[in-house]
């Protein structure tokens, strides 16, 4: 249909026809850009009026942005690492004036193994010159070590070190040129921290056994370069190079105990301590929010855009309405969130006492049996919807355990980065007046370096996979949600060399009634089971445990949320523990503290 002006403009214009300017010359006598013609300027027939009321104007044609690396950009990296290794030395000691009686060299312990993780930053362009800033946190499986016969020849004390880096990060400081509009070379520099495990084990000619472990969180630096180039308007690629150094890990000690009733001498034995360097080659891919989906006009303001990317994200979202409970909405197509997600677990039995022993007794009333246990388990994630059906999210974790006097727990306080995540949310079917039940499917894989469980250093691979199933019923008011879940697991202990199989399974779900349009309050219920396959293909059952508690959801404006749920639980059972709950698997309390905010 044409537009009503169209018709106001054919009519006027029929009188002067005749009269229309020559090509090339506009009214005023001022030549005219050859071969253009504006919508503006005045037709010379009839049939050029026509054609022009059925034309794309300007601002139904999208004009495309120029390409800038200016903004912010986040993403995803992968690739391997490499050390040369140092040589350890380390002395043995024995007899009551500890004479020196067994030294050794190592060889060399390179390390090498695969690396992956999460990277954001932001740069500024001045013309081809790019300045900028970017972190990253990476997981590593940096492993290596040896062993050998200490000296002398007569005592042969064996020696064992095993070394690792678990994890590592950087802060750095980016400078780069761009050879063409859409590739850049770089040089990158700065701060760099990483934690890995070190393992000193001394077995002594009398056949005593010791062994120390350090975990150390260590900082150093970074220096590298690396090219980046993009692939569309909206994804760049990037191949990097670092080198970084962790200073040295501390040194080790080791005072064996020997057996009751062995006459012989008992020995100290020591490790000094290593430098970490390593260097790491990486491939990178990174969403750039500096390219906006935007049309610019071809007339008026330059610097007026018309937004198409999606509007705000509507007032009420089910993805995060229930605490522990997942519904099945996603945000906006072609918008980010920004989430943090607080998980605490707390109460276990307090350690009891089952020897006699004064020694035994003075041990146990110094290192306390009062029970305290929590586990707060922090995520922080970075969500991207990519279409109307599919989001994925990246993330970090941390842990900060509170160990004191628990059954089988050895006592533990510390902060530390516990590990990364990715995830993963396809709706397969959405909720709509006819049919008011949405359906999706929700995967979380999970690489981490710290127990959540015990807060000690452990390799762990998980994959948090759920079936969400929600409903609106009533409009507006009352939502309800149903999670199947399945979460297989492998991990091993830094001291052992055996992986170790696990899943947790069971179901939960949510009610939320709104009490206002922004304040929605309800309740929810969980349930797990988990078992164990540590040697054989014979999957062993640990036990099972039944929560239940009230949750609440605020919507503090259109693009800030919080949902607060804590549960207790009432009914449980560990495998070969006549005592009621389960406190060996699971925890008496958990809570879950989530805050959003969508841009």
């Amino acid at each position: 249909m044409r537009r009503l002006p169209d018709i106001f403009l054919l009519l006027s214009l029929l009188p002067n026809m005749a009269f229309a300017a020559p090509d090339g010359v506009t009214d005023g006598g001022r030549p005219s850009t050859a071969g253009r013609r504006s919508y503006y300027e005045t037709p010379k027939t009839l049939l050029e009026i026509l054609l022009n009321s059925t034309r794309p104007k300007p601002y139904d044609t999208p004009v495309k942005q120029a390409f800038s690396w200016q903004g912010m950009h986040a993403g995803v990296s992968f690739g391997f690492g490499v050390a040369s290794g140092t040589n350890p030395w380390g002395l043995g000691a024995g007899g009551e004036e500890y004479r020196v009686d067994a030294g050794w060299i190592f060889p060399k312990a390179p390390l090498t193994g695969l690396i992956g993780g999460v990277q954001a930053g932001y740069d500024h362009v001045f013309g081809p010159v790019l300045a900028g800033v970017e972190a990253d946190w990476q997981a590593a499986g940096l492993s290596g070590g040896g062993g050998g016969f200490g000296q002398p020849e007569g005592l042969r004390p064996f020696i064992d070190n095993r070394r690792a880096i678990d994890w590592f990060g950087s802060l750095r400081g980016r400078l780069g040129y761009a050879l063409t509009p859409t590739f850049v070379a770089f040089t990158t520099a700065g701060l760099a921290y990483g934690g890995g495990a070190n393992l000193f084990r001394y077995f002594d000619s009398a056949g005593n056994v010791g062994d120390n472990i350090h975990n150390p969180t260590r900082a150093g630096y970074a220096v590298g370069a690396g090219i980046e180039w993009a692939v569309n308007p909206t994804v760049s690629m990037k191949l990097e190079y670092l080198r970084l150094d962790l200073g040295r890990s501390p040194a080790h000690g080791i005072f064996l105990e020997n057996e009751e009733g062995d006459e012989n001498i008992r020995r100290f034995a020591s490790m000094d301590g290593y430098p970490n360097r390593f260097q790491i080659f990486r491939v990178g891919l990174n969403y750039r929010f500096n390219f906006k989906h935007t049309d610019q006009k071809e007339y008026g303001d330059p610097n007026l855009f018309l937004y198409r990317a999606g509007e705000k994200s509507p007032e009420i979202s089910t993805h995060y309405l229930f605490g522990f409970t997942y519904g099945t909405d996603i945000e906006t197509e072609g918008r980010g969130e920004i989430l943090n997600i607080t998980n605490i677990d707390a109460g276990k039995r307090p350690r009891t006492l089952k020897s006699t022993n004064v020694a035994d007794v003075q041990s146990f009333m110094r290192e306390g049996n009062a029970g305290v246990y929590s586990m707060i388990d922090n995520t922080l994630e970075f969500e991207h919807t990519i279409s109307a059906d599919f989001q994925y999210a990246l993330g970090v974790m941390g842990a900060h355990p509170t160990i004191y006097g628990v059954e089988d727990i050895p006592n533990r306080h510390d902060t530390s980065l516990r590990g990364i995540l990715g995830e993963a949310r396809y709706i397969l079917l959405r909720r709509t007046d006819k049919f008011p039940i949405g359906l999706s499917l929700h995967i979380e894989p999970k690489w981490g370096h710290v127990s959540n469980v015990t807060g000690w250093a452990e390799t762990l691979l998980e994959s948090d996979n759920r079936i969400c199933v929600d409903s609106e019923l009533l409009p507006g008011k009352l939502y309800a949600a149903f999670n199947l879940m399945y979460t297989p697991q492998i991990f091993r202990e830094i001291t052992e060399s055996k992986w170790i199989h696990s899943a947790y399974y069971g179901a939960m779900g949510g009610l939320t009634y709104f009490l206002t349009p922004k304040v929605g309050v309800g309740g929810g219920f969980q349930y797990y089971k988990r078992w164990v396959q540590p040697d054989t293909n014979v999957s062993d059952l640990q036990g099972s445990a039944f929560y239940l508690g009230p949750q609440a959801y605020f919507r503090l404006n259109r693009q800030l949320f919080l949902t607060v749920a804590w549960s207790r639980q009432f009914a449980g059972h560990a495998i070969n523990d006549p005592r009621p709950l389960d406190l060996a698997n699971f925890t008496r309390d958990i809570a879950r503290v989530q805050f959003g905010g969508e841009f």
